[in-house]
């Protein structure tokens, strides 16, 4: 995480490395379940993963619970690229 961390300095956050390992490893790929296990405050993890989304293309939003707010997600083909180009 820390070398993706070092290639990405230019917008990539710690939060944001996190979730594109978990993803990569199958750790979770879902907003709550990241945050239950990382004890990361959920509105963080939605912010983050949208960031992901919108503006890094990591990951592809594949659905959202509209009463938990809870982000399901995969990794794209960039995400992917961006986590082996770090191994």
């Amino acid at each position: 995480m820390q070398r993706l961390l070092e290639q990405h300095a230019d917008g990539l956050s710690p939060l944001g490395a996190g979730l594109l390992a978990a993803a990569y490893t199958g750790y979770c790929t879902d907003s709550h379940t990241f945050s239950k296990r990382l004890g990361v405050e959920h509105a963080l993890v939605i912010r983050e993963c949208i960031v992901l989304a919108d503006h890094h293309e990591a990951i592809e939003i594949n659905g959202r619970n509209e009463r938990s707010q809870r982000i399901q997600y995969v990794l794209t083909k960039g995400g992917h690229d961006l986590l082996e180009a770090a191994t």
